[in-house]
Parts: structure tokens; C-alpha cells; sequence
């Protein structure tokens, strides 16, 4: 089972473009746009869609993710980059995949920001409103030169870099503060790598591209702007919040901040006048990625991300499920199948929540065990039933309250295609991967090769009580089901596998019979 995300309808709002909806039609799924939805319209609607496309505007918050309550919403798409105005942790909770699309602004955000830089430099904005009125006015909107200056990028991304290269060609020295990126990237880029408190004592100008987290939040507030050159020059196109808005006010007013450049707000519109009406501040309506250039290759970027998904051949711009991206691989496929299969088998055969360990004898697998035991995790909650939805998206977080845990490590010691479950030093469940096909091979000592397939019935019990022999008359299969025994001692394992569920009213009466220790019912259909 390579994983490939079933998507058949979607849902289009805030004016994604059209080459969106193109792309995803030509791979068959239906697609319905809507400008925009209120609060209530979009709770309504996202059960009744796969997937739904937004850019900024639309608001996904945990009030319309509530578990249970998202019908069949398995994916949200933010047409640009970022996904502040999505609720990643209560969409990861609801099992929902959360995707954008970082490329496709990259171009005009980072233009802007430059554009932005330039005005506040040499206040072309004012200039440009005073000779509206009719002013000639020189000595009031002299400037500085960019040339010899340095600009400190707060946030060395796609964005932050293509700023930094396209301002190194008027002559700005470059450093950068970002911790997720290495400093070789940065270096490549002609962008100095250096500390955040070196990074406010060196600029003269500070460009934000970061984006808008717990930690990022007014990161650039009173002290940070008291660090900074007298004078320094703010500019924001990346996200509101990370510049303390009541903190710049101040600093304008006091001359420690000698202008901004503003794209971006806490709130939008902004309700904080006193700031865009300052002089020295350039101030525009959120228009980084307002191009049509731009636009185009975020809803082409959206639409071949979801179809890659979909196919299972990409997992591009998935941001709150990183085992995705291995589950793609081919090879993996039918290792995570029976890693699931497996975790199944393990919830019935110890009957509760245990520390599993899941151990891996494929070479090749190793830089994928973190998604084979999410797999598995998979398989033991679906087996133990959760009363929510269970994806490779939210199964971590409902072990943790379920008291699960799987570990997984490499073997060396064990056929190098097998996968093992143990609890403690004793094996549960094995299985094995011959090609592109998954088996179970052992269960408690019994040994026996079950493709993983179909419906499974398992039904153990103790000679000489009872024999699978008289099981089975007393419990007809049918002709398509295959029938698989093993024995030690007096022990035994019946093991009935068919196209279709069996009635639990039969399971039941099966169940009860002398000498039947336990029965399970297991789903392997899909």
C-alpha cells in the first residue's frame, strides 16, 4: 500500500486561479468554487468534500476541525505560502492533512519587500502624496542610499534569500538570523550567517521573513528594536504579529526607528491608524503575492500537489505529517501495509494498549522505520477502536492518551525482509514482504503465511475440547474463503479469510462453543 489520498471532490474559495480547478478536473476529481463562506457556511460545507483550497482570507479554526465533525475533509490546501490563517493542530487532531504551496509567491513577496525597502529608503510614498497636493517640496523627503548599508534578513527561506540576492545587487551587505536553515545555504546566497543579537546591532535595515509562530510572535518588540542602529528601517511583507506594532509606533515617534515599510498587520484591515498614517511609514494592503504571475503558479503549484498526493507519486507541502513523504517511496508500500497489518493483529493478541517494539530487518528501510511505526500505531487503534478518525496524521497524538507507544529499531538478526512485533524480549506477530505483496507469518508461536488481504476471521482454541475440523462443520465458510490451521500441543489457530465480512451474529454463536478460546474479526480490505 503505497499511500495515495483518495480525492474525488473539492472545494475552491477566495479566488484560487483558475489553472487550480484545470489541473484537478483533468485527473477526473469534481471541483465546486465559492468566493467566500462565513464561518457557518464553511463548517457546513467541508464534511461533504475531500479536500478544500484556500488562500488568506478564508479562516480554518478549530471551531469548524472539531473531531467527528469533519465528515469526510481529509486534506486543507493554502494556495501561497504559510497557513497561519489555518488551524494546524486541531486539523491534526481531526486526522486532516494540512498542505501549501511555499513556491509560488516567492518571486512577488520578495519583490514587494525590495519595492518596500526602496520606498522607505528615499520616502517616495510621501513625496509622491505631496506632489498630489500640489507641493514641490525637496528638503522633506531627502533619503539614504542603499549602497554600503546592511540589511539583516530575519528569516533565510525562499523569500528571505531571494530578497537578500536581489538587494546584494544595490550594493547591501547581507547577514541573516534563521535557525532552521544552514548556514551553508545562507553563505551560497551571499548572506552572512549570524545571531539574532548581532543580527539587531549590525542592520540598518531589518526585512521579516519568518513565519507567524508562538515563537515568532513579536519577536521585533521594544527591546529588540532598542538593540538596534538609531534609525534602522523595518520592513514587514512576510506576516502581523511578528513586528510589535505598539513597540514600532514608539520607536517611529521616538526616531529610533527611522521608517517602515508595511504589508502585513496584526489585524486586517489594520485598526491601528495612528501607525499607518505616520509619516514615516509606507503602508499597503497585504499585496506581496497580488500579481497575477504569482497567482497563477500558487493555484498550479496547489492543483499538481493535491493530484501528486492523490496518486501517491509526490507529497509536496505537507507540513503536520513528515512520514508522508517516505510513504510514497514504492518500496515502502507494502512494508507499511504489513506494518499496519501487523499492529491489527498485535491490539487482539495482547488485548490492550502496550509498549510495542517494531523491528526492522530490511537495510533499506531504515530511514523509513519512523513511518512504519506510525503504521502500525494506525493498526492497533483502528483494531481498538478510538471513537475517532485515525490517519498517519493524528495517530501519534492518540497513542499518547491510549497509553501506546511503538518503538522501532533494526535488526540485523532477523530475515531482511521480515518485519517482528515484541513486547518486552517476546515476539507477538511476524510477517514478511515478498515484492510488492505483504504477509503474516507467525502469531504466539504458530506459524502460518497469510497474505494480507480481504476480511480475516481468527479463532483459536484447545484440543481436545473442540478440533478445527468440527469448528468448521459446525461453521461453513462457503467456497472462496481460504482456510489456514496450525497447532502446537494442544493449542490451535483457525484462521478463515473472505472477500466479505463475516455476520457477528455467527462470530458470536462461534464463540461460544467448547473449546473456542477467543475469535477476531479483522479488516484488511483496505
Amino acid at each position: 500500500m503505497m499511500f495515495g489520498l483518495q480525492i474525488e471532490k473539492v472545494l475552491v474559495l477566495d479566488g484560487v486561479d483558475a489553472s487550480c480547478k484545470q489541473i484537478l478536473q483533468s485527473h477526473g476529481m469534481t471541483v465546486d468554487e465559492r468566493a467566500k463562506l462565513s464561518r457557518d457556511e464553511l463548517q457546513a460545507s467541508l464534511p461533504f468534500y475531500d479536500a478544500v483550497v484556500v488562500r488568506s482570507a478564508t479562516k480554518v479554526r478549530r471551531e469548524v476541525l472539531s473531531p467527528g465533525t469533519t465528515g469526510r475533509l481529509k486534506l486543507i490546501s493554502r494556495a501561497g505560502t504559510g497557513v497561519d490563517n489555518i488551524d494546524v493542530d486541531a486539523a491534526t487532531t481531526s486526522g486532516i492533512l494540512v498542505m501549501n504551496a511555499p513556491g509560488g509567491n516567492t518571486f512577488s513577496a520578495a519583490e514587494h519587500a525590495c519595492g518596500l525597502m526602496m520606498a522607505v529608503a528615499r520616502n517616495i510614498a510621501a513625496a509622491d502624496s505631496s506632489m498630489k497636493a500640489g507641493q514641490w517640496d525637496r528638503k522633506t523627503y531627502t533619503g539614504c542610499e542603499l549602497d554600503g548599508k546592511t540589511l539583516g534578513v530575519l528569516g533565510v527561506g525562499r523569500i528571505g534569500r531571494a530578497v537578500a540576492v536581489r538587494m546584494q545587487a544595490f550594493g547591501m551587505k547581507t547577514v541573516g538570523y534563521d535557525p532552521l536553515v544552514p548556514p551553508s545555504t545562507m553563505r551560497e546566497n551571499g548572506v552572512e550567517p549570524v545571531e539574532l543579537e548581532e543580527l539587531w546591532e549590525m542592520s540598518d535595515f531589518i526585512t521579516v521573513h519568518t513565519p507567524l509562530l508562538p515563537s515568532t510572535k513579536g519577536m521585533l518588540g521594544k527591546e529588540a528594536i532598542a538593540k538596534c542602529k538609531k534609525g534602522v528601517r523595518i520592513i514587514n511583507a512576510a506576516r502581523g504579529g511578528i513586528v510589535d506594532e505598539t513597540a514600532l509606533l514608539t520607536a517611529l515617534n521616538s526616531g529610533q526607528c527611522g521608517g517602515a515599510g508595511l504589508d502585513v498587520y496584526e489585524e486586517e484591515p489594520p485598526t491601528n491608524r495612528k501607525l499607518i498614517e505616520h509619516p514615516h511609514v509606507t503602508a499597503c494592503p497585504h499585496l506581496g503575492a497580488s500579481t497575477p504571475e504569482a497567482q497563477q503558479r500558487c493555484g498550479q503549484e496547489i492543483g499538481e500537489q493535491i493530484v501528486g498526493l492523490a496518486e501517491g507519486t509526490s507529497a509536496a507541502g505537507i507540513i503536520n505529517c513528515p512520514a508522508i513523504s517516505s510513504s510514497i517511496v514504492p518500496a515502502v508500500g507494502p512494508y507499511l501495509t504489513l506494518s499496519t497489518a501487523l499492529g491489527k493483529l498485535s491490539a487482539w493478541v495482547t488485548g490492550k494498549s502496550q509498549e510495542y517494539i517494531l523491528s526492522v530487518g530490511d537495510v533499506h528501510m531504515k530511514q523509513h522505520m519512523s513511518c512504519l511505526g506510525i503504521g502500525m500505531t494506525v493498526g492497533v487503534l483502528k483494531q481498538l477502536g478510538s471513537g475517532s478518525t485515525i490517519t498517519m496524521v493524528n495517530a501519534k497524538d492518540l497513542s499518547q492518551g491510549r497509553g501506546l507507544t511503538v518503538g522501532v529499531e533494526f535488526s540485523n538478526q532477523q530475515s531482511g525482509n521480515s518485519l517482528i512485533v515484541r513486547v518486552g524480549k517476546q515476539s507477538v506477530v511476524s510477517g514478511l514482504v515478498n515484492g510488492d505483496r505483504a504477509f503474516i507469518t507467525g502469531m504466539n508461536g504458530f506459524s502460518f503465511e497469510l497474505s494480507v488481504q480481504g476480511h480475516v476471521l481468527l479463532v483459536r482454541g484447545r484440543k481436545p475440547c473442540i478440533s478445527p475440523k468440527e469448528l468448521l462443520q459446525n461453521f461453513p465458510v462457503g467456497e472462496n474463503a481460504t482456510v489456514l490451521l496450525s497447532s502446537k500441543e494442544d493449542a490451535w489457530i483457525c484462521i478463515l479469510q473472505t472477500a466479505h465480512k463475516l455476520p457477528n451474529d455467527s462470530v458470536t454463536a462461534l464463540s461460544k462453543l467448547n473449546g473456542v478460546e477467543g475469535t477476531c474479526q479483522v479488516d484488511y480490505s483496505a
